[in-house]
């Protein structure tokens, strides 16, 4: 259960049912994960690291996913470290930036 959703199973007259495998990867793109060690590319800038699955994964336009990113880097308070990489900033910013990253990859507007 994320969120109080079941990821896998929906609850139908009091009893699990398992879901469609179509609808259990819709309802996974819906979530992201934040790992203790978060895995940010250390030779890419925090907007690289964070515009990089959006545009190559989802092939979402590099523009969009730019703007998108700097919002949510506004959002985290790290708009102003965008072009710092990733050695540059402290374990609680780069927690941030891959928060920031997970969210980007989630969001409705911007799965294809």
């Amino acid at each position: 259960m994320v969120d109080g959703r079941f990821v896998g199973y929906e609850l139908r007259n009091g009893h699990l049912h398992e879901m469609r495998p179509r609808d259990v990867a819709q309802r996974r793109t819906e979530i992201g994960m934040v790992f203790q060690h978060f895995k940010l590319f250390p030779h890419r800038t925090v907007l690289g690291n964070i515009c990089l699955g959006p545009s190559k994964v989802l092939g979402v336009p590099h523009a969009e996913a730019r703007d998108r990113a700097m919002n949510l880097l506004e959002s985290v308070g790290l708009k102003d470290r965008s072009n710092a990489f990733p050695r540059q900033l402290s374990g609680g910013q780069q927690q941030r930036v891959a928060i920031a990253r997970a969210r980007h990859a989630t969001q409705a507007d911007v799965v294809r």
